[in-house]
């Protein structure tokens, strides 16, 4: 079984940083967490015997991210050098690579941490005709059935169908392991494919601003449980 991980970067924001990218503020980009939870499920698929090969492919002209899932495991990777946050246009890019790739099994994050968009995975199962299992955080592999589980409106629901397949993936479905300053170095040297767009255009949606949540906090110190009770009863009367 051959295993295609797609995966995303996204902006490490901390807590001074800014999501404005200028010459003097460049923020440092790193593997998206839902990216990270599909590529471990992946990795512990192809260790366990189970897939025979994994190959993990970004829609980026960034190889960042590509060179970081070498340095966590993965040994082929193919990057589609091109920006867009269409979702639309990035489910056909996917299209391309796994018609490229010809794999059974697609993993991907259920969403992406900066998007929150929680389409791509749908619409590349739209357009490859390929059932899916969407925002498991439980997952079995049984031969050419592929099993899984996932939380959804109240309760469970479990899912069961044949290889080929398309798989969201929740955080909860594995814990990521963390590179080896060894393997982020060997990861430098490795090979990248490229694979040139068939979907010339960027699509209908571009991110034309960015901004952090104004956080107000507004703190106050009282003398005494007198002075707090008088300020809870102040704010029910308000």
């Amino acid at each position: 079984m051959k295993i295609l991980v797609a995966i995303k970067t996204i902006p490490e924001l901390m807590p001074q940083s800014s999501v404005q990218e200028s010459a003097e503020n460049k923020p440092k980009f790193v593997l998206d967490p839902f990216s990270e939870v599909a590529l471990e499920q992946g990795l512990r698929l192809l260790e366990s015997g189970q897939a025979t090969e994994l190959v993990a492919v970004t829609v980026s002209p960034s190889e960042q991210g590509l060179r970081a899932a070498m340095a966590l495991g993965c040994k082929h990777a193919l990057q589609i050098p091109t920006l867009t946050d269409d979702c639309n246009v990035i489910a056909k890019l996917l299209q391309q690579a796994v018609e490229h790739t010809k794999v059974d099994l697609v993993l991907l994050g259920k969403q992406s941490g900066d998007g929150d968009n929680h389409q791509v995975g749908q619409r590349l199962a739209g357009l490859l005709n390929w059932p899916q299992l969407s925002a498991v955080d439980q997952l079995q592999l049984d031969g050419n059935i592929i099993s899984g589980s996932g939380l959804c409106a109240g309760g469970r629901g479990n899912y069961q169908t044949p290889l080929p397949a398309v798989v969201t993936a929740d955080l909860r479905l594995a814990t990521p392991r963390f590179a080896t300053l060894p393997n982020l170095m060997r990861a430098r040297r490795l090979p990248i494919e490229r694979l040139e767009p068939a979907v010339v255009s960027s699509g209908s949606v571009e991110v034309v601003a960015q901004q952090r949540h104004q956080v107000v906090r507004l703190g106050q110190q009282l003398a005494d449980t007198q002075a707090l009770a008088t300020v809870l009863l102040q704010g029910e009367l308000a």
